[in-house]
């Protein structure tokens, strides 16, 4: 498990994944947390909370998980 990495790390995880529907799994995947849903969400897609994070932190601040997961939850991801 990797609690915390720069922005620009966690932006280069899931590159190419933008347009992938989010789902717990899939953006808290890059923090290496075991055992996430993978519950697809129908609206909401990867890059919107890419998006959601870049407004609020510059390349190279640090992010946990816990911001990503308030990030992710604001904009609507189901947490189960």
């Amino acid at each position: 498990m990797n609690p915390v990495m720069s922005f620009k790390d966690y932006f280069a995880a899931l590159r190419g994944r933008e347009n992938d529907a989010a789902s717990l799994s899939a953006v808290l995947g890059p923090f290496m947390i075991p055992g996430l849903p993978n519950k697809e969400d129908e609206f909401l897609l990867v890059g919107h909370v890419l998006d959601a994070i870049a407004e609020e932190k510059g390349d190279n601040t640090e992010i946990d998980a816990s911001f990503v997961l308030e990030m992710a939850l604001d904009l609507g991801l189901a947490a189960a």
